[in-house]
């Protein structure tokens, strides 16, 4: 799933542009380390919404990043229940745009989410997620 800032989801998820969540960020900093041999990429995620991390460290939710290249059509997904993911791809994986897309994505089925980050409109009501379900979106980066 691309990301689009004007996008609705059925319940509030954490991403920029989008007022679900008052005063918290998801953010993702996203550094390529090119070596003759391999590409690396170290993938950091920020997020200050204790609620949305009690979930990762329960291990309902994780961090996933897509890593894509349309042009050799390359795509891995990498997942992490820790803040920083380390992958290396082969030399040739990539050529032109390289796109990561990361999220904070359901594991486990959470039966009550709530959160008093939440804004009001959603009228203080829990959520039920289920695995595969977003909880927190971040602007796609993209390298060349």
């Amino acid at each position: 799933m691309k990301f689009d800032k004007n996008k609705a989801f059925p319940y509030p998820v954490l991403r920029p542009y989008s007022d679900d969540y008052v005063d918290v960020d998801f953010q993702t900093t996203v550094e390529f380390i090119l070596d003759k041999d391999y590409l690396s990429v170290d993938i950091t995620y920020t997020v200050s919404s204790e609620d949305i991390l009690k979930e990762i460290y329960s291990g309902n939710a994780e961090y996933v990043s897509i890593v894509s290249c349309r042009e050799t059509y390359y795509r891995k997904v990498l997942n992490s229940n820790e803040r920083m993911i380390h992958a290396e791809f082969p030399s040739g994986s990539f050529r032109g745009e390289v796109r990561v897309d990361p999220y904070i994505v359901v594991k486990h089925p959470i039966s009550e989410f709530a959160s008093a980050d939440i804004n009001e409109e959603f009228g203080g009501a829990t959520f039920a997620f289920s695995p595969g379900e977003v909880l927190a979106q971040d602007e796609t980066q993209i390298f060349y």
